[in-house]
């Protein structure tokens, strides 16, 4: 896999193939590491939601995937609460 900018601090499968991680610091906190090809890509691309509409990535915690790995929810522990 490509190195990671920090350490990761939890993981969870998506689905058969596909892990997403926790990285813990840099630009880009949550990943989703593909394990057949040993890649990996952002979680946020910046263009499936409107950048008002979704939680800043630093403020999710305990991310869980749907049973087919198309839906991810996760508990936001932003500043206003």
């Amino acid at each position: 896999f490509p190195r990671a900018d920090g350490q990761v601090r939890y993981v969870t499968w998506l689905d058969d193939a596909r892990v997403l991680a926790d990285a813990g610091t840099g630009a880009t906190r949550w990943w989703v590491y593909d394990t057949r090809q040993a890649t990996r890509v952002p979680l946020f691309d910046g263009t499936s939601v409107a950048e008002s509409a979704r939680p800043q990535p630093f403020d999710l915690r305990q991310p869980a995937a749907s049973p087919d790995g198309t839906a991810i929810a996760a508990i936001v522990a932003a500043r206003e609460g």
